[in-house]
């Protein structure tokens, strides 16, 4: 694995950028995702998995 990859470090900026909508507030990042989710479930498009394996 490179330490400098792309990928990795394309979804860091992304992740960085969703962190100071919400003052990099420890808490937030979980809300942001959850409510994404609901709006991808709303769609119909995706199906998310319920509980464990």
């Amino acid at each position: 694995m490179q330490l400098n990859d792309p990928a990795i470090e394309a979804v860091r900026k992304i992740r960085h950028k969703i962190s100071a909508t919400d003052g990099h507030d420890i808490r937030k990042p979980g809300k942001h995702y959850k409510k994404y989710q609901e709006q991808l479930k709303a769609t119909g498009e995706y199906r998310f998995r319920v509980g464990r394996g």
